[in-house]
């Protein structure tokens, strides 16, 4: 979802953010859509991101029919009863400072030199990722993708039904920290990761000491395809040694890490048959979100100030 949001912007804003600009003035609803009101600060929010992600154009009237576009989306994910948590959009956020080779509280500090208030991306981040699901079940439920479709597509790129294709064998090592956790419990519960990250050298030691860690939950994920872990995991498991715990990750339960036990090259139709089907979803249903865009829009009370 990150990379559909800021896609080919990363190098831009690496740039951009050598600059620094004026914070913005005070507030004026300018546009309300079904009663949700738009202000001329996060018109001028938006439109300084933009300007900073290097978008063309007249960026304050982009920025308008941006945010005009989320708040329907946003009002569609709460009809949904789709509840995006803030370690969701923390870590999306985390992806973009990891591009640009800063922290996420130096990349935070760089925006608000520049004008933008860190949140205004956070914000957008939200309603992306919720947006996402919401198109995404929608479009399963109404479009059924069968083997026989995904098969027939290979064969017509002349791909074989089969590939090569890792699989892992998976332990997921999750530190604790509770909801309403103060920073002291944060704090500690990133250096017990750190430590296990450190001295896990093999599985066959370091799952026991994980295991005997305070406040530390090992679960079996069992084997799996790479084609079949969630993305955000995928590409920390994959840069992951065999017998070392991957990149910490924050999620609601805590702070996440995956020990690779083992990893394997397999022959499988499975991996080719979910491969393919992640093209269709792609490809139809980008068309489908812009249609049903199209029709909230069209359905939509937006008045204009």
């Amino acid at each position: 979802m990150v990379r559909t949001i800021l896609a080919g912007a990363v190098a831009l804003i690496g740039i951009a953010l050598l600059l620094t600009e004026p914070a913005a003035a005070a507030t004026r609803i300018e546009v309300v859509v079904n009663d949700q009101a738009i202000t001329n600060y996060a018109i001028d929010q938006r439109a300084r991101l933009l300007k900073l992600t290097g978008t063309p154009g007249n960026v304050r009237s982009q920025a308008v029919e941006q945010l005009i576009d989320e708040a329907l989306q946003s009002q569609e994910a709460k009809r949904a009863n789709v509840k995006i948590s803030d370690s969701q959009v923390d870590n999306a956020f985390a992806e973009i400072a990891k591009r640009l080779k800063l922290s996420p509280g130096n990349f935070s500090k760089a925006l608000s030199q520049n004008g933008v208030n860190p949140q205004t991306l956070k914000d957008r981040l939200r309603v992306q990722i919720a947006w996402g699901q919401v198109v995404s079940t929608r479009f399963r439920s109404s479009r059924s993708i069968t083997e026989q479709d995904m098969i027939a597509q290979l064969r017509g790129k002349g791909s074989d039904v089969s590939k090569d294709t890792d699989e892992y064998l998976l332990q997921r090592i999750v530190v604790v920290i509770p909801k309403s956790g103060s920073r002291s419990q944060v704090s500690t519960a990133e250096g017990t990761a750190r430590q296990l990250r450190n001295r896990f050298t093999s599985c066959e030691s370091g799952l026991q000491l994980a295991a005997q860690a305070n406040g530390v939950v090992v679960k079996s994920a069992g084997r799996r395809l790479a084609s079949e872990i969630p993305e955000d995991a995928r590409k920390r498991i994959e840069e992951t040694q065999v017998g070392h715990l991957s990149a910490p990750a924050r999620t609601d339960e805590g702070i996440e890490m995956y020990a690779v036990c083992e990893k394997d090259t397999v022959r499988s139709t499975e991996a080719a048959i979910q491969e393919v089907q992640s093209e269709i979803v792609s490809e139809e249903g980008q068309i489908f979100s812009r249609q049903y865009l199209r029709n909230l829009r069209k359905d939509a009370v937006i008045e204009r100030r």
